[in-house]
């Protein structure tokens, strides 16, 4: 049975769903619970449907028999985030959205989320490398950067074979390369310096572009993770960058 329930009924539920919308990450420093994000990027095209795919994400204890549902009519290529959720294993649903029953639609996907103690998760709804509707969970590095320096990960989640992602400043010096990253990995995190970068997209080891270049912008302490989406065939494939604030660390 799956049920929505406004925030003030999901409250009450404090001794296994902990609420609280928080404007940062800094919660980790000080917080026994996890967080949870969620980034929708299936594009509605790939499955037969409007390309915005409008959905509802819905969480419960597996087994329980109850979803609650925490974000509606979220659109493609948009995210929501973070609630804040006791430790434990969680059920997540994406089905279409429903305005007046919400959560009553055959889910799209279902997959598993565990949660840790001050550990951040993202659950990305997107496409298996053949095409198919997946969900999957990855771990959020949210440790302190420097004030002046950002970081940046890069997560391969399209309808495509292995590719090689960059990120790299319009002026010189260090950025990220992931070479032959295979859905659904994502390259390891690394620290930048506040500054504009650019991201290319090339099928592993090949030298022309898969899309047009995208730039995008490093602010300190924050973390950003672009999102590679969609699928080559039918010409939805995309960078998605989300991005939220760190807590800054004043000393090397």
């Amino acid at each position: 049975m799956l049920r929505n329930w406004s925030r003030r009924a999901v409250c009450a539920l404090a001794a296994t769903l902990v609420c609280g919308l928080l404007p940062a990450s800094a919660w980790a420093q000080r917080n026994t619970n996890g967080e949870f994000y969620f980034v929708h990027g299936l594009p509605g095209t790939d499955i037969g449907q409007p390309n915005s795919l409008p959905v509802d994400v819905c969480i419960g204890i597996p087994g329980s028999g109850t979803l609650n549902c925490f974000y509606l009519g979220v659109e493609f290529g948009t995210f929501r985030g973070p609630i804040e959720l006791a430790e434990g294993v969680y059920q997540v649903t994406v089905g279409p959205a429903d305005p007046v029953n919400p959560g009553s639609q055959p889910p799209i996907i279902s997959g598993i989320v565990t949660i840790q103690a001050r550990q951040s998760k993202t659950f990305v709804a997107h496409l298996t490398q053949f095409g198919a509707p997946i969900g999957t969970e990855f771990e959020n590095d949210v440790a302190r950067v420097l004030l002046v320096n950002g970081r940046a990960t890069v997560r391969h989640t399209a309808a495509a074979g292995p590719v090689d992602v960059s990120l790299m400043p319009v002026n010189p010096g260090p950025g990220v390369t992931a070479t032959g990253l295979a859905n659904p990995q994502q390259s390891s995190p690394v620290s930048l310096k506040s500054g504009t970068y650019v991201a290319r997209l090339k099928a592993a080891g090949q030298p022309n572009d898969l899309i047009p270049s995208r730039q995008l912008t490093i602010a300190p302490s924050n973390a950003y993770f672009v999102y590679v989406v969609g699928s080559p065939g039918n010409g939805t494939l995309q960078f998605l960058v989300q991005n939220f604030r760190l807590k800054p660390k004043l000393t090397p």
